[in-house]
């Protein structure tokens, strides 16, 4: 149940996400964060502010020697003091006396603006790097639309993976770490002799022992087994993901000494125990070992043994 609320808000949030990026317009604002980064980024390059810094210096200078050598210059032949000069230059040019009052306020003004850029420029150069130094500000909203998808989407995968996984854990037999696998089959005494350190690959086992049915004398059957409490059925794995062992398919890819020799170790390894004893048969092929062994699974569920 926690899962599938899980699942549930995922899709809800996507949804959000989604159709949020439409409804609160990203697409046309970061058009515009891109318009605006493109019309001003020149103007933050070092060049331009180097520029700016020498223009701001040219016109400072300017002004300076204007009230400070010009106009006293131009009152001395004239005959009149300089700042009667200036007021006459005023009257008869508004616009040129207006201009000469507000330069110093102009002039700061300015210079203020300039030491703003300077200190932003850094600032400036990080913001236009969204989301990276080579794709426009407008591939934001697409990643959000992405984001989104991806959080609609993904429930369906996962739902569609935990039925994959039911699938192959109903009808495979390549076992994996951490599968809950029986140590005995009540049923039939099937005993399972390997740990599961990996995915296993069966290649031979029995054949059905507690089903009733020997193997004629013409198959090639390990498995058939018995100790000293019954049936004792072996299976015969590899390693499903090592290369090395990638031939061995069946019990007939497995050379002859190789199966006599773990034969003969399931027939003595009881030897030294009292009141112990196994007695081998012979061998089956993979297509029976997993029948069997999924025969054994199912009679070991309907028994209800953990």
């Amino acid at each position: 149940m926690a899962r599938k609320i899980c699942l549930v808000l995922m899709i809800i949030v996507g949804v959000c996400w989604l159709t949020g990026t439409f409804a609160l317009d990203y697409p046309a604002k970061t058009a515009a964060v891109d318009n605006l980064t493109k019309s001003v980024r020149q103007v933050f390059t070092d060049a331009a502010l180097a520029q700016s810094s020498t223009d701001l210096n040219t016109t400072a200078t300017f002004a300076d020697d204007f009230s400070t050598k010009a106009a006293p210059a131009l009152a001395q032949q004239l005959g009149v003091p300089p700042a009667q000069f200036l007021a006459s230059l005023g009257t008869q040019y508004p616009a040129v006396g207006a201009g000469l009052a507000q330069q110093p306020r102009i002039q700061a003004y300015f210079e203020s603006v300039h030491r703003t850029m300077i200190e932003q420029q850094r600032n400036f150069h990080r913001a236009d790097a969204i989301p990276t130094t080579y794709l426009p500000n407008r591939t934001v909203h697409w990643l959000f639309v992405v984001i989104g998808a991806a959080a609609i989407a993904l429930p369906a995968i996962i739902g569609r993976i935990n039925v994959l996984v039911t699938a192959v854990s109903n009808n495979s037999h390549n076992f994996r770490l951490g599968d809950s696998i029986p140590t005995k089959d009540l049923a039939t005494n099937v005993e399972w002799q390997f740990v599961i350190p990996a995915a296993l690959f069966i290649i031979a086992g029995a054949v059905g022992t507690g089903a009733g049915r020997r193997p004629s004398s013409g198959e090639r059957t390990l498995g058939w087994m018995t100790d000293e409490k019954g049936p004792d059925d072996k299976v015969l794995t590899v390693p499903a993901t090592d290369p090395r062992l990638a031939q061995l398919r069946d019990i007939s890819d497995l050379p002859e000494f190789d199966r006599l020799e773990i034969q003969h170790f399931f027939e003595v390894y009881k030897a030294l125990e009292l009141g112990k004893n196994v007695a081998g048969d012979c061998w089956a092929g993979r297509a029976e070992a997993e029948r069997e062994i999924a025969a054994s699974v199912r009679r070991l569920a309907a028994a209800g043994t953990p």
